[in-house]
């Protein structure tokens, strides 16, 4: 992942301009950055670190921007973007993006396609954004299912060499014949796809219904959920007193879904 977050880093800083006000490349592919870049442009930076949560919460590798779009940091006040320098000087290369599925989890992916209030952000129209389902952050082409004694399941040995050449294939035709690659394929808000880990993880409890929309004042309530097996999960939010802590509500029928009817319907399952 390294080779793609030093391309953004590349980008980032304006070196796809030459000496002589050139287009270095044409066409970028960063491969399984996410949302991240490198440390290149810091006084002791180690651009080949890679900020882990949560032993380097602050390490440059993620720090704003995280995007090719240009947006507003509400925190600082600054604008920026990935493309920004390139815009100005007209030097953009054609992007495409891709990630695996580990990127979207553990390396801030999201942050490719929303903006830094979590809401939908539309890629711009020369930059393309893939997900490679099913696949690990990196896997060679001949590995196989295997146990590592640090890891719970087993390894996943898919590798993304197939779908890598054709998305190669397809930035060749683009950059040479002006052919448009395929939209982009990416979880997204817009399209319902993008949804927080713990909302999607809710969603698929037996027993729960999640009613969490601030905006419209709708909250678990103790008169929504009387005479009803189901309970009411809201006001999903990060706990504040732990780093991988989850805060919410949870309100039920206690008479109607008491210790009794729970004992019965886990016998049942059982």
């Amino acid at each position: 992942s390294q080779s793609g977050r030093f391309l953004r880093d590349f980008l980032w800083l304006g070196f796809n301009e030459d000496m002589q006000g050139r287009t270095v490349f044409d066409g970028m592919i960063p491969h399984i950055a996410g949302g991240r870049r490198m440390a290149t442009n810091y006084r002791f930076g180690n651009p080949g670190r890679n900020a882990r949560h949560p032993e380097d919460p602050a390490w440059q590798a993620d720090t704003f921007p995280f995007t090719y779009a240009a947006m507003e940091d509400p925190l600082s006040g600054r604008r920026d973007g990935l493309m920004q320098r390139c815009r100005l000087n007209g030097t953009c290369p054609r992007i495409m993006h891709t990630d695996s599925e580990h990127e979207w989890w553990a390396s801030r992916a999201s942050l490719n396609v929303t903006d830094l209030a979590g809401n939908h952000l539309d890629l711009p129209a020369d930059v393309r954004a893939y997900m490679i389902a099913g696949t690990p952050h990196y896997a060679p082409p001949n590995d196989t299912v295997r146990r590592v004694a640090t890891m719970a399941l087993p390894t996943n040995p898919m590798h993304a060499g197939p779908p890598m050449r054709a998305l190669l294939m397809a930035m060749q035709a683009w950059l040479a014949e002006g052919v448009e690659p395929p939209a982009s394929r990416v979880p997204m808000r817009a399209h319902g796809t993008l949804v927080e880990a713990a909302r999607a993880v809710l969603a698929k409890a037996p027993g729960l219904d999640i009613l969490d929309d601030p905006k419209s004042n709708a909250y678990p309530l103790p008169l929504n959920v009387a005479g009803k097996d189901n309970c009411e999960v809201g006001r999903l939010r990060m706990d504040c007193a732990l780093d991988n802590g989850l805060a919410f509500w949870v309100v039920g029928d206690q008479l109607l879904k008491g210790a009794a009817l729970n004992a019965v319907q886990i016998a049942e399952l059982l």
